[in-house]
């Protein structure tokens, strides 16, 4: 009897189907026994890692934040302005001739963030100065300079979500710190100032976020001042500004030469890198160009104490004096592109001055010139005397003793005064032979001259002095002893006959 199997292909479909069945039967048990496993259980040596899961934050939505589907200026302007996050539809919110409303605040707090974002560079390419003759059309959107008298300052205070726009990397902390600015923190305000322009103009109406600490208590002021500010609507044909500062030029010789003394609340008490205080250290540089040097030592003829300069340094920011000394270090300094271009500075000098009361303390002056053949290096010692202005405390490693050296000491810091000034007076040891005068060489010639004059005399005297001890000491002969006939003597030889 002859046995049939079944078709090939009737097996290959039942088969199928067993598999189905047992995988669809299988996988809810794998996934039930995975539930039911203990905490502590160990995944397999070749299982894949878990998922890490991110938690960003939420994007903060800010009022400079521009839509990228505005399309970008084509002007070098009008790019920086919409980098910083201002746009035309920004400014179109404020109207003019209308004190700022509830809701234009808000947005000026935008534009706050904005103006903190331009560099110096951006003030001096594209501000312009303030003139009478500007059309109120054209001010709108654009940078302004003006020089005036400040009137007036009134303090305003940020909300804790316009701080977050305006000083974000300082709000932020880690998630250990605590959040926000302290309470007396000073950026927690800002400043709604009066400058009247020096043309005569009506006083314009600046939005400021700082103005100098020592006015920030004063209501009514009489003080030199400026700004740069962006204008964002105009009152009675007049620029409302906004800005990120105000000038200070206090009347002193140096703020009536063009030192602002704002710059001084960015100075800190010591500093080892001067990387705070170098925008008021050029500033200083160049407002010494300004003078001559006879000018500073007539500021300065009745120096002050140096005591306040290392115990008191405050009380001497913005004031000139003069210090007497020996120089014992001088170095070239090359700053830079930055400061070099926009100060027109390209090195400067750095110069330890020790004085007879400073008690082995130096003072630092930076100063801009050297009188020629002033010697530089390491180890110098010359007599000087310079005038200046204090900027601050300057830390720095002092070089060790040999003792030192010796006992492998640790280096120790130390703090002296930094002074800036112009240039300096030497008082050389030996004066240069370049340096000599028509005075010197004259009188050099008048006493060759005279050396002349008498040791001719002299050679003289001596050859009249010989000639004479010549004849007198001439050999003597008898008058017997003389050769020849003297006819005319007598003849005594028959005396003894």
């Amino acid at each position: 009897m002859i046995r049939r199997h079944p078709p090939l292909a009737l097996c290959v479909v039942l088969c199928s189907f067993v598999v189905g069945v047992g995988l669809f039967t299988a996988a809810p048990q794998k996934a039930n026994a995975q539930d039911k496993a203990p905490a502590d259980a160990k995944p397999a040596a070749d299982a894949p890692p878990p998922a890490i899961q991110l938690n960003l934050p939420t994007a903060r939505p800010t009022a400079t934040a521009a839509p990228l589907d505005l399309p970008v200026p084509t002007d070098e302007f009008g790019q920086l302005l919409f980098a910083a996050g201002i746009r035309s539809d920004t400014l179109a919110k404020f109207k003019d001739n209308l004190p700022l409303s509830d809701a234009e605040l808000k947005s000026l707090v935008g534009l706050f963030a904005s103006v903190r974002q331009f560099k110096p560079d951006d003030w001096d390419k594209y501000s312009q100065p303030l003139k009478k003759s500007t059309p109120a059309t054209d001010l709108r959107g654009k940078f302004w300079n003006v020089r005036g008298t400040l009137k007036a300052i009134a303090p305003l205070e940020f909300g804790d979500a316009d701080l977050e726009i305006v000083y974000a990397d300082a709000v932020f902390h880690s998630a250990d710190a605590e959040p926000g600015l302290k309470k007396d923190d000073p950026r927690r305000r800002y400043y709604r100032c009066e400058l009247a322009p020096d043309d005569g103009s009506s006083p314009l109406t600046v939005y400021s976020l700082t103005v100098p600490a020592p006015l920030r208590q004063e209501t009514k002021l009489n003080e030199r001042s400026g700004v740069e500010g962006l204008a964002l609507k105009t009152i009675a044909g007049l620029p409302v500004l906004v800005a990120e500062r105000l000038e200070w030029y206090k009347r002193t010789p140096l703020g009536d030469a063009g030192m602002d003394y704002a710059l001084y609340d960015e100075v800190r008490d010591t500093s080892s890198d001067l990387a705070q205080e170098r925008e008021c250290l050029f500033h200083l540089l160049a407002t010494m160009k300004k003078f001559d040097f006879a000018q500073l030592l007539e500021l300065t003829k009745n120096p002050p104490s140096l005591v306040p300069l290392f115990n008191d340094p405050k009380i001497m920011l913005g004031e000139l004096t003069t210090v007497d000394g020996q120089a014992r270090r001088c170095v070239r300094i090359v700053p830079d592109d930055e400061f070099h271009r926009r100060f027109g500075i390209a090195s400067y000098y750095q110069i330890y001055l020790f004085t007879a009361l400073s008690q082995d303390n130096p003072l630092v002056f930076d100063v801009l010139e050297l009188p020629h053949g002033f010697p530089e290096g390491e180890d110098i010692r010359e007599e000087v005397r310079i005038p200046g202005t204090l900027l601050t405390g300057f830390v720095y490693d002092r070089p060790q003793t040999e003792d030192e050296k010796r006992l492998q000491a640790p280096k120790v810091m130390q703090k002296a005064p930094l002074l800036v000034g112009k240039t300096l007076e030497w008082t050389p040891a030996v004066p240069p032979h370049e340096e000599m005068n028509w005075w010197t060489i004259g009188l050099l010639v008048v006493v060759i001259g005279a050396i002349l004059i008498v040791g001719g005399r002299s050679l003289r005297s001596d050859r009249t002095t010989r000639t004479l001890m010549e004849r007198v000491n001439a050999p003597q002969t008898s008058l017997n002893e003389l050769k020849g006939d003297i006819r005319n003597g007598p003849d005594f030889s028959k005396l003894d006959q």
